[in-house]
């Protein structure tokens, strides 16, 4: 039952970080055309950064397991990795 329980908001934690991340990556590629890489690979280590102190505030304080997913919905709302890959590259 516990393993179930947490492959389904692994599921979901890495499926709502994914979906919002990859509308935010399409759109930060093209913004950064004009207004340049250093911001895109600024942004996205913010979100990130974001995300590690929620996930250390949930440990810390013990919070439900539903404010990880929050965090992760951040990370994706400035790209998540996947923009700094992107910036990276192009």
């Amino acid at each position: 039952e516990v393993e179930t329980l947490t492959a389904h908001w692994s599921l979901y934690i890495s499926l709502g970080g994914f979906l919002v991340g990859l509308i935010m990556v399409t759109l930060l590629g093209s913004w950064s055309d004009r207004a340049g890489r250093r911001l895109v690979l600024i942004i996205p280590s913010l979100g990130l950064a974001v995300q590690a102190s929620v996930y250390l505030i949930v440990m810390y304080l013990k919070l439900p397991v539903f404010w990880f997913l929050i965090g992760r919905i951040c990370s994706g709302l400035s790209g998540d990795f996947n923009a700094i890959l992107a910036g990276c590259f192009a």
